[in-house]
């Protein structure tokens, strides 16, 4: 019998998805979704690796959970079910969602000021950065983070661009986690204008269904 029950409590909204652009009533109720399918895994979980299986079976059990759940998200993906993502979310571009992290294919998420994640922010062409506008939980939430990053790098790396975090496992074993990247990285190419109006970082208002 199957006594836990996943809520969409257990999903709390992250700042970074309330960002200029999206609807946050809409940005919310993701949450329903994601609960609803951890709670799926939960019980398939619960069915397939029970504390008396076979090792090998558990491991298994949690090895197809995991891919269960790459699906889940990919189909979301390739739907335009995604709500809250920074990148392409609108189907274009699904096969991100199920593509390895590796050094030849890096996830790299900006932190510090990011105009375009305010609000009613516009496209300079010149400096070729979002300007003005009103700030949005992620943006917000963004600035502290570059700011936390900067005092990092002004204590472990004065002289560098490159901080490399480090992760201690529960053995001690301690193994190379994610990097902080100071400046545009190798190979990333400057943000450019699309063709046409200049663009805005369009302000949608709570409860806004436009």
């Amino acid at each position: 019998m199957v006594s836990a029950l996943i809520t969409p409590e257990h999903f709390p909204t992250p700042e970074l998805a309330l960002r200029a652009g999206v609807d946050h009533d809409t940005i919310r109720a993701f949450a329903a979704l994601q609960a609803e399918a951890a709670q799926a895994l939960f019980e398939r979980l619960h069915r397939n690796a029970a504390p008396d299986a076979p090792e090998e079976n558990r491991f298994a059990a949690v090895a197809d959970a995991y891919v269960q759940a790459l699906a889940w998200r990919y189909n979301l993906a390739r739907t335009g079910s995604i709500v809250g993502g920074t990148g392409a979310v609108d189907g274009t571009n699904a096969d991100r969602f199920r593509t390895p992290i590796t050094d030849d294919s890096p996830n790299l998420d900006r932190i510090g000021r990011i105009g375009r994640f305010r609000d009613d922010s516009v496209w300079n062409p010149l400096t070729r950065t979002y300007v003005g506008g009103t700030d949005t939980p992620a943006s917000r939430i963004a600035a502290a983070y570059g700011r936390a990053a900067e005092a990092r790098f002004a204590v472990e790396c004065p002289s560098g661009d490159v901080l490399v975090n480090t992760v201690t496992l529960p053995d001690g074993t301690v193994v190379t986690g994610n990097r902080l990247v100071r400046g545009t990285p190798p190979g990333r190419p400057v943000p450019t204008s699309p063709r046409g109006s200049p663009p805005r970082a369009r302000r949608v208002r709570h409860g806004d269904r436009r």
